[in-house]
């Protein structure tokens, strides 16, 4: 039995020393790993990478030039596909153009009826012997520019479109000006009617025996038709058809007009304009104002509006030749009263 114990315990303690040995050996080796210089694998590390450098390096000349290479490649062929899509439309549009020159020479589209509505002030027959469109034209190669150029020697007549309807008729539209001032000339008992380009178209159709009753009925043509009268510098005028009107009274008035905003413009039938200084307007209801020069027209139509709203339908004149003081006249006062201004540039 002792030998047996002595067994066991030898037993033990050898299976306890063998872990110990192998800590020891494991103790040493690390050791022994600390004790080697580290710079051994270093520089094979180092060899590696730079190897793997140099490799990328020559990798990416060849694919960056292969990039460009399929770069050149797809703009050629684009370059050939845009060509060869020009050279067809140019094609076609050769054909298009022969095609045209080849029928223009022959009767397929031949102008057989021209079709001319009249307007306010020009006759349709006036019309027909303007365009004067040739005998035998084509609907192709008919000169429209010719004919509009024709056609505008009337002063009334301001645009010409053409509409060609195949295969034989041709339409000619007429636009006219549209008068936006009437002056009447008392020494020829004429009026004249003024465009918006402000240049005299011609006399309109009044009947008059004096000069009071010239301007009245000019009034009564301009409420009508939605223009203003000039007054006031009659004498000075020489009208002609086609002409532009450089008068500064006449400027004056357009002035004002174009100045104000089409509410109270639209309102406006009259402009009396002895000089630029002292304009005086003449509404569509009859109430007369003193307008003066054409400044501070923004501070002027303020004023204006706040005294008609104010005094409606009690008002027969206003001044705002200054619009910081105005003054106002009611129906059957005896005196101009002063009303309250408005300061600021117009």
């Amino acid at each position: 039995m002792a030998k047996t114990e002595k067994r066991k315990a030898t037993k033990r303690t050898a299976t306890k020393r063998a872990p110990v040995s192998s800590s020891k050996s494991s103790r040493e080796k690390k050791a022994a790993s600390k004790s080697k210089p580290a710079t051994k694998k270093a520089p094979k590390r180092a060899v590696k990478q730079t190897s793997s450098r140099a490799q990328n390096k020559q990798r990416s000349p060849r694919t960056s030039r292969a990039k460009k290479q399929a770069n050149r490649a797809q703009a050629k062929r684009t370059k050939r596909k845009i060509s060869f899509y020009v050279k067809v439309a140019g094609a076609v549009l050769a054909a298009l153009l022969l095609t045209a020159f080849i029928l223009s020479l022959t009767d397929v589209f031949k102008i057989e009826s021209v079709e001319i509505e009249s307007t306010a002030h020009v006759s349709q027959e006036d019309l027909y012997r303007l365009a004067d469109v040739p005998e035998g034209a084509n609907l192709l190669n008919v000169n429209t520019g010719a004919i509009e150029s024709k056609m505008k020697q009337n002063p009334w007549v301001e645009s010409v479109t053409f509409v060609r309807k195949f295969p034989h008729t041709l339409e000619i539209k007429v636009s006219e000006y549209a008068v936006k001032a009437l002056v009447p000339i008392t020494s020829t008992q004429t009026v004249w009617a003024l465009s918006p380009k402000k240049t005299w178209i011609q006399p309109v159709d009044v009947a008059s025996a004096d000069t009071d009753s010239l301007v009245n009925a000019s009034l009564s043509y301009a409420m009508d038709s939605g223009a203003f009268v000039i007054t006031g510098c009659d004498s000075e005028l020489t009208p002609r058809s086609g002409d532009a009107c450089d008068n500064d009274k006449v400027g004056c008035a357009y002035d004002f007009s174009a100045g104000f905003s089409e509410n109270l413009s639209s309102q406006i039938v009259r402009y009396d304009v002895p000089n630029t200084d002292g304009t005086c307007a003449t509404l569509k209801n009859g109430i007369e104002i003193s307008l003066g020069s054409t400044s501070q027209l923004d501070s002027k139509e303020a004023v204006i509006n706040q005294l008609l709203n104010t005094y409606e339908n009690q008002i027969t004149f206003i001044n705002v030749r200054n619009p910081a003081k105005p003054a106002y006249k009611k129906v059957n006062a005896d005196s101009v009263q002063a009303g309250t201004g408005t300061g600021g540039k117009g």
